[in-house]
């Protein structure tokens, strides 16, 4: 890395950049004060903004991640985090999909486990094979040092540095100053991609965007082998950093990039043009060929997705009222429910966050500005491009309409992902400008009197450029400003909000206009130089009023705690599954705890997506990912649940429960239920049941925990229920769940009811809850059990059903029913047409027919995440069916011999087996017969070797040229 840095020293031939000149003045005086100073209080900008910025976690004091948001999920709002209130709730993802599997990953590879696959979440998916979620990009190593709560901290840190370090290498390649090149790396790493983003694989890809576009610029100016694999080794850590979209807008902008700077460069010199392409051509190929451990396995896999319902069109954009963000980013709301009004844009803030800065925004306007020096200041195209590809973006990005849909004719990047991404090489762009606006104020700050005089002399073009740009960007702001405040004025409190958050973007832009007033026509140099110290320090204070609000620092006990939930299901799901609605068990969270959920947050297989959108209604709430099984009987009962070896349903305790009502019987008196007091009263039906109904009469605006214990005649508890309530303004019918099916049939019984809490918005504790009654006592009738063969087993914190008709997940089948067509196959499921001990199949294999109804028995020997081993003992031929979306990418065997793995019950897989013992082996199998591993192997040894023979040539020419001649003395 030294002799990186070391390089980009060098000036580039003609360079009288600032860094090369601006240590001393115009009486040769040694500049110590400008060419210390600045460099030094920038790295503390940068230091402040990620010390600041992520805080205590850092030092392992909370976790840098929403974790706080599993309290909106049962059973933790209910019980352990109950109180907890989320900062953020639009960072989701991160808590039910990234954070999880890259737990699963680490623990896996940590522990010597296969980590290919998880089997927890729809049936299965693809895990360490595929680049989802940055497992393998070069940020993502503090997950494989450091607990998995703490690493998230310092991956962000990772990150920063990775955007001011890769920015100021490809400023100071340009030819600009330290300063200027560090400038222009604070910009990038506090702009909108990077912030909103953080804590998903984008920022790990983003974070690259630099680095990429300093490997082009090196290898344009110098066409060297390492320099080709450098361009490598940038795009190989984009392609497996887990966001295709980000990687393809970054190879787009730079591939354009490089392709003007190689014609501005080598005018006319055809075969060096056509040289330095074929090295940058190469470059890419070997990328791919270093990733293609993962994209070879991503590219199978999501041949066989289920993936819909992703086509953009002209009007899938982000609205330009946004940009407003970009020097006043809560103008539009806030993440944060303690801080209001909520974002009310429409598009979600993570895509439609336009944050530059007031300071940045200034200096990159003054970069736009000056058209000579600018483009003076760079190497030839440059400029141009930057204008360019900025103006290209913003039209795409804000406008829409015509050249939005003319973009999403090119295949797959426009036309299958949200536009919007396109700001992760957005504000690199933004970020490169900026640090030009402050090179040009910089080299105005330390130039002669004779030389502003000249410069102004011969300004033309500038006199011309500089207001047309200057008149834009003030109409252009008044215009968005205007129509953001349309927005605002619906109510006095988002206008408000509004008129605050603009006032303070303003401060910011005042602040940094007069700092850059008085480094430009200020009178004395450390005045000056002083006053240019407050533009980074004003670019790293703006940011922070962002990112320290957005980012969540959760407490540490948010990090996926155990709960009574987890524990049941540990010792008793054993290999089956659960399923869950919505607001319980977050899905995806699943894969921490290692439990096998038919939900989660990931690409599913295509037939094991269209059986579980068999179910009745809409199951993906997020399509194709995300899965919610709805909680209702025609659902929860269902035999597609059945065959997906559901074996437990899990609820939220305040979900109406499943069962039969019974009427309420009420003579128009009421009861008073006071904290603290406990109330008994008949329960109007006799036992079993599942859960106990009360109805409250008048509204509270208290919140309540609601407590009950169940008795018989002899004052024996026999089941005890919890319900909490919020504060509610109609009467309400409350059901408290509680575990009391084993009663006696007949069995009278009597309710205590306890209630606790009761904090008011007011502060006051109220004086209880008014409930109906029959005979001045509270009423309260059941939900008893139905025939839907499912049984109450946990009441709280959530409920849990034990589903009696779920099949186990490993199982036999002796006979085997032919339906060739899907569509068939998904009524059949759905229908309950198959009996237990019968498998679908699209086609008979030869070698065992349909089966002969034989039994056989099965022993589970290994379950593991990549491989499952079965011992079956078989009284005649039939099926092993393990009920996973194995269907591709899997092979088995029998006896250590190949064995077909056949596609059954339309999503999960079946090995034919034939009488008598026999091991059945099913393992995870890289596709193409692990090519993508091989290739990427070879890749890296022929990366290796260019690198080495290029080194040995260059220094084997260095001695021939130095030898003297044979004969000379």
């Amino acid at each position: 890395m030294s002799r990186v840095l070391e390089d980009e020293e060098r000036p580039l031939p003609g360079d009288t950049s600032p860094d090369h000149t601006d240590r001393f003045d115009e009486n040769g005086r040694q500049d110590r004060l400008g060419g210390r100073l600045l460099p030094l209080v920038i790295w503390l900008a940068v230091a402040a903004f990620i010390v600041v910025g992520i805080g205590l976690p850092l030092v392992g004091q909370g976790v840098f991640a929403p974790t706080d948001m599993l309290a909106t999920w049962a059973p933790y709002g209910e019980s352990v985090l109950a109180g907890v209130v989320p900062r953020n709730t639009y960072l989701q993802d991160i808590a039910d999909g990234v954070l999880p599997q890259t737990a699963l990953f680490t623990d896996s590879i940590l522990h010597g486990a296969g980590a290919a696959w998880n089997p927890f979440v729809l049936g299965g998916t693809p895990l360490g094979v595929v680049p989802n979620n940055a497992l393998l990009s070069p940020l993502s190593l503090p997950y494989y040092v450091l607990p998995t709560w703490l690493a998230p901290a310092w991956v962000k840190a990772l990150e920063i540095l990775l955007s001011v370090g890769g920015t100021f290498l490809f400023a100071r390649r340009l030819g600009m100053s330290r300063p200027a090149a560090l400038v222009g790396g604070l910009v990038f790493a506090t702009s909108a991609f990077m912030i909103a983003w953080t804590g998903w694989p984008q920022t790990r890809t983003a974070a690259f965007i630099p680095v990429l576009f300093w490997a082009v610029e090196r290898l344009v100016q110098r066409r060297r082998v390492p320099d080709a694999v450098l361009v490598c080794l940038a795009v190989a850590a984009m392609l497996v950093g887990g966001f295709p979209a980000v990687t393809g807008y970054a190879l787009a902008a730079g591939g354009v990039y490089f392709l003007v700077r190689v014609l501005a460069e080598y005018r006319a010199q055809w075969t060096r043009v056509a040289k330095v392409v074929a090295a940058g051509l190469a470059a890419i190929a070997g990328a791919v060929g270093l990733a293609a451990i993962q994209l070879l396995p991503f590219s199978y896999f999501m041949s066989h997705a289920y993936v819909w319902g992703r086509d953009q069109t002209s009007a899938d954009h982000i609205p330009y009222r946004s940009l407003i963000t970009a020097i006043a980013p809560w103008a539009l709301g806030s993440t944060d429910p303690l801080r209001p009004p909520a974002w009310f844009a429409g598009t979600n803030l993570v895509e439609a966050l336009s944050y530059v800065g007031a300071a940045a925004l200034l200096l990159a306007l003054i970069g736009l500005a000056a058209v000579r020096s600018g483009r003076g200041l760079l190497p030839r195209g440059v400029w141009v491009f930057l204008v360019a590809a900025i103006a290209i973006a913003m039209v795409l990005m804000y406008a829409g309409g015509p050249p939005l849909a003319l973009a999403q004719r090119l295949p797959v990047l426009f036309s299958e992902n949200f536009v919007g991404r396109t700001r992760s090489v957005l504000g690199f762009l933004v970020a490169v400008l900026a640090a030009v606006g402050f090179e040009l104020v910089l080299r105005r700050l330390r130039q002669t009197r004779d030389d502003q005089t000249k410069e102004e002399r011969t300004g033309v073009l500038s006199r011309v450029w500089g207001p047309l740009v200057w008149l834009g960007a003030i109409a252009g702001t008044v215009g968005v400003w205007y129509a953001a405040r349309g927005l605002a004025k619906s109510t006095p409190d988002l206008l408000a909000n509004y008129d605050e958050q603009i006032l303070i973007g303003v401060a910011f832009i005042a602040g940094a206009a007069l700092c850059v007033a008085v480094a430009w026509w200020g009178r004395g140099r450390a005045l000056k130089t002083i006053a240019l110290v407050g533009v980074p320090l004003l670019i790293a204070a703006q940011a922070l009023t962002l990112a320290v609000p957005y980012w969540v620092r959760s407490d540490r006990d948010t990090f996926y705690p155990e709960t009574d939930v987890h524990r049941y299901l540990a010792a008793h799901l054993g290999g089956d599954r659960y399923a869950s609605p919505t607001d319980t068990l977050l899905p995806g969270e699943s894969s921490y705890h290692s439990l096998r959920s038919l939900g989660g947050h990931a690409f599913s297989d295509k037939r094991m997506g269209e059986t579980i959108e068999a179910l009745p209604g809409n199951q993906f709430r997020d399509p194709p990912t995300l899965p919610s099984i709805a909680q209702s009987p025609d659902i929860v009962g269902s035999p597609i649940l059945d065959r997906l070896s559901v074996r437990y349903y899990v609820s939220g305790s305040s979900a109406p429960v499943l069962g039969t009502p019974h009427d309420l019987a009420i003579d128009g008196s009421t009861a008073t239920l006071t904290p603290d007091q406990p109330l008994t009263a008949p329960v109007q039906q006799t036992g079993p049941l599942r859960a106990l109904a009360i109805h409250v009469s008048a509204p509270t605006t208290q919140a309540w925990t609601l407590r009950v214990s169940l008795r018989d005649p002899a004052g024996t508890e026999l089941a005890t229920g919890v319900r909490h309530l919020w504060k509610f303004a109609n009467p309400l019918d409350v059901q408290i769940p509680v575990v009391g099916e084993d009663i006696p049939a007949g069995t009278p019984l009597t309710a205590t009811f306890t209630l606790e809490g009761g904090n008011s918005d007011s502060g006051n504790s109220g004086s209880g809850m008014q409930l109906s009654g029959q005979a001045g006592k509270p009423a309260v009738t059941t939900i008893g059990p139905a025939d839907d063969g499912l049984r109450v087993v946990m009441a709280e914190p959530s409920v849990i059903y034990a589903r009696a008709h779920a099949l186990p997940r490993i199982r036999w089948a002796g006979t085997a029913v032919v339906e060739p067509s899907s569509a068939k196959q998904l009524t059949m499921l759905a229908d309950g047409d198959l009996d237990p001990d019968q498998v679908m199949l699209g086609a008979l294999p030869p070698e065992t027919g349909g089966g002969a109804g034989a039994k056989g028995t099965v022993d589970v020997a290994e379950d593991r995440n990549d491989a499952i081993e079965v011992k079956v003992d078989a009284q005649g031929a039939g099926y092993l069916v393990v009920a996973d979306a194995l269907q591709n990418g899997w092979r088995a065997t029998v006896d250590g011999a190949d064995a077909d793995l056949i596609p059954a019950d339309h999503s999960v897989v079946a090995v034919a087996v034939g009488e008598g013992q026999h091991t059945v082996r099913l393992s995870y199998a890289s596709p193409y017969h692990g090519a993508g591993t091989w290739l990427s192997a070879a890749t890296a040894v022929l990366l290796c070797a260019l690198v080495v023979v290029e080194r040995w040539w260059r220094r084997r020419q260095r001695t021939t040229t130095h030898t003297p001649e044979s004969g000379t003395q």
